[in-house]
């Protein structure tokens, strides 16, 4: 199971999509964003200019930031034995992992599943981008959600390092079409019990508004029979 995640623009990018973006301040403001973004630029050519532009970051790993055609973007992938993964596509360079021991995947009708749901994309700064798992407990057997930057590999404190137990089992679940005021999409959650489930709570009035279009069903395979709203 793998996902091909969009990265982030440069700090340089960043301040010019700010600058066009925010109207308030005045013609002060506007004029301070724009020396703002204009010396990192400069920074920027200087840099390259004299050869001091590095592909690394301070900690050693490359720095992640869209290429101008928007090839470069990171995989996170999903293993059997529950090991998450951050890969730059470019160089093959592991930049980030977990290990979630006590959760697995769900069998699917004999497939091996992990649904993976992008809540916020990138495009969204200073919000981090989300990326949500469903998985399912080994012992127990309810589902988990486990939220992280995919960028960065840093989990949500929301969820914590070893995830959310919903104490029930889901069968079901959907983004929902809007986002909230913070760009994330909301997770819609269907229990084995016919219940309805929010994730996160932001996004339940989200979720109330858009009431009135969302369906949800499921169908047995072995029967035909199809139930849900």
């Amino acid at each position: 199971m793998w996902k091909l995640i969009d990265l982030p623009v440069s700090d340089a990018e960043a301040a010019i999509e700010k600058e066009f973006a925010d109207k308030e301040g005045g013609v002060f403001g506007m004029l301070t964003r724009r020396l703002s973004s204009q010396l990192l630029q400069l920074k920027s050519l200087i840099s390259t200019v004299i050869g001091l532009a590095s592909s690394k970051g301070i900690d050693g790993k490359a720095d992640l930031v869209r290429d101008t055609f928007g090839l470069h973007k990171i995989i996170v992938a999903v293993t059997k034995s529950s090991k998450i993964f951050g890969i730059d596509n470019e160089k093959g360079d592991i930049t980030w992992q977990f290990y979630l021991k006590d959760l697995t995947y769900f069998d699917v009708n004999n497939r091996e599943e992990v649904p993976m749901f992008l809540q916020r994309t990138t495009r969204h700064l200073p919000y981090p981008a989300i990326v949500t798992l469903l998985m399912r407990h080994k012992v127990t057997g309810e589902t988990v959600l486990f939220s992280f930057n995919p960028i960065t590999g840093q989990y949500s404190p929301d969820t914590g390092s070893e995830g959310k137990f919903l104490g029930c089992r889901i069968i079901q679940a959907l983004l929902l079409p809007k986002q909230t005021e913070d760009f994330i999409s909301g997770l819609l959650l269907l229990t084995s019990d016919n219940e309805v489930i929010i994730w996160p709570e932001s996004a339940r009035h989200v979720a109330l508004q858009e009431a009135h279009v969302l369906y949800m069903y499921n169908v047995n395979v072995d029967t035909g029979a199809i139930t849900g709203y």
